[in-house]
């Protein structure tokens, strides 16, 4: 969990001088592409600042990640996971917007409290992909074992002879 935010919005020049800056603090701080819009993060005066958070993944699979989240304070779930448009997030079973972090990994908005959090995989080209080759499966398997058949009935008259 993190709960301080950087937002450089369109800018890959400015976002990568940041980083590499020696202002950028990837331990406390994330770095977002767009800004989250009205959200309350707490303020940090002190770094000792340190809210009481706890992030269990209960299950990751290739299209699905399930996380549980406690946290003290409301901020940002962070991870080390590519950022592609394809995932989808949901925070108690409601949608949420990913956001683009550290250039090219990803987080979303969590206000304090107790949450379970699903990050699923939902591409409709990988659908399309998959109902095209579920349709085509029957004829290919067909096939094989229609020319199979032939093969072995050519095999079987040629040692008949």
């Amino acid at each position: 969990m993190y709960y301080d935010i950087k937002v450089i919005e369109n800018d890959s020049i400015a976002l990568r001088k940041y980083m590499e800056s020696n202002e950028f603090d990837y331990k406390r701080t994330l770095v977002l592409e767009k800004n989250p819009g009205n959200i309350k993060l707490p303020v940090i005066i002190d770094s000792l600042f340190n809210p009481k958070s706890n992030v269990k993944i209960s299950d990751y699979k290739n299209d699905k990640i399930l996380i549980d989240v406690e946290s003290s304070e409301n901020g940002f779930l962070f991870l080390s996971e590519i950022f592609y448009p394809s995932w989808k997030a949901f925070i108690d079973g409601k949608e949420t917007e990913i956001f683009r972090t550290d250039f090219s990994l990803r987080s979303i908005y969590l206000e304090k409290g107790n949450h379970k959090i699903e990050f699923r995989y939902s591409s409709d080209v990988y659908r399309v992909g998959k109902t095209v080759s579920l349709i085509i499966l029957p004829f290919t398997l067909i096939s094989l074992i229609y020319f199979g058949l032939r093969l072995r009935k050519k095999e079987n008259e040629i040692t008949e002879k």
